[in-house]
């Protein structure tokens, strides 16, 4: 099942892609809120534990849950969730030890977690809606908490 359901998003990402005017893969989820990916940035879409995720280079990965639909548009739906007023988290890596928050709520609380549970720091959004986060030494996957968002970090 999870070998034809990838070989379809394969065959249906290639057609696609050689149209010109499709250029983004835009992911529906059951809560009405919708996310594109740059189909020019050559995302690798799989399907791992009941997740639809999307890598958009080695560094960068979104495990996708509650997927209603997802399908190839012209532009970039990600952008009519921006205009309804729906703040949208950015999360970049400042170097290889510190990520960056920014767009976040002001005095928002920030955590950091490994996935044993340890919590690793806690912080606050400052005034300008943004935040920076020391990521521990140790390599492995962590889970920062943003408002009512999640990112997952890894440490190589």
């Amino acid at each position: 099942m999870r070998k034809r359901l990838l070989m379809f998003l394969g065959l249906v990402g290639v057609s696609f892609a050689t149209q010109a005017e499709v250029s983004y893969m835009t992911v529906e989820l059951k809560s009405g809120e919708q996310y594109s990916f740059l189909l020019r940035d050559k995302p690798v879409v799989t399907y791992e534990n009941g997740d639809l995720v999307v890598n958009d280079d080695a560094s960068t990965s979104y495990a996708i849950n509650d997927v209603k639909d997802y399908h190839f548009t012209e532009s970039n739906m990600t952008t009519k969730v921006q205009e309804s007023n729906a703040p949208i988290i950015c999360v970049t890596r400042v170097d290889e030890s510190t990520v960056r928050i920014s767009n976040a709520s002001p005095k928002s609380a920030v955590a950091l977690v490994g996935v044993n549970g340890v919590a690793w720091c806690r912080t606050a959004i400052d005034e300008t809606g943004e935040a920076l986060v020391k990521l521990p030494n140790q390599p492995g996957v962590y889970l920062l908490s943003v408002e009512n968002q999640s990112f997952k970090i890894i440490r190589k």
